[in-house]
């Protein structure tokens, strides 16, 4: 699914290991770099089974990061492959704008749910002290998700904060 290539992306991104170093001081980052190869990305998530072994590989190997998949591989957004790129995209920009302005100790929460009018992607995340900036700080990130958001007639929410816990809201179309 692309929740697991979404992360495979920052496991081997060296612009992010300072990021994993932060979240996650205790671990060794070349240790759950290689479990993850092997036993996450084994996972094809194509049963609900699958998806919760997957869950809770997250939940032992990366306690920063809660993952939820409600639905999710039974939603059909696009045809052609387009559905897992689409989520890909939105996905890895989620957790990128997340694990670079995350709080040390803190969680970020990563919802992906199957809701009746379409698929429902939710990142939740403390803000680290010296994220003190406006949330459009770069809007490199955010302007792409809402590019993609208009591609394909998706909702995206412009992002909030609330009691320094900021919010990415998207909702795609189900075809």
């Amino acid at each position: 699914m692309a929740i697991q290539q979404a992360l495979l992306r920052f496991y081997f991104s060296s612009e992010h290991e300072a990021d994993f170093s932060r979240l996650m001081p205790k671990a060794d980052y070349a240790t759950v770099s290689r479990e993850f190869m092997t036993d996450a990305l084994a996972l094809d998530m194509s049963t609900p089974d699958q998806a919760r072994q997957f869950i809770d590989w997250v939940t032992q190997r990366l306690p920063f990061l809660r993952l939820s998949l409600s639905g999710a591989e039974s939603a059909h957004l696009t045809q052609g492959g387009a559905r897992d790129i689409v989520i890909f995209a939105l996905t890895g920009e989620f957790l990128g704008n997340a694990l670079k302005y995350a709080a040390a100790g803190q969680v970020i929460t990563m919802d992906i749910g199957a809701k009746s009018t379409g698929l429902e992607i939710v990142c939740r995340n403390a803000r680290k002290a010296t994220a003190s900036a406006p949330i459009h700080s770069g809007e490199t990130g955010l302007t792409f998700i809402q590019r993609v958001c208009e591609l394909i007639n998706a909702e995206f929410d412009a992002p909030t904060v609330k009691d320094n816990i900021f919010i990415l809201r998207v909702l795609l179309p189900i075809q």
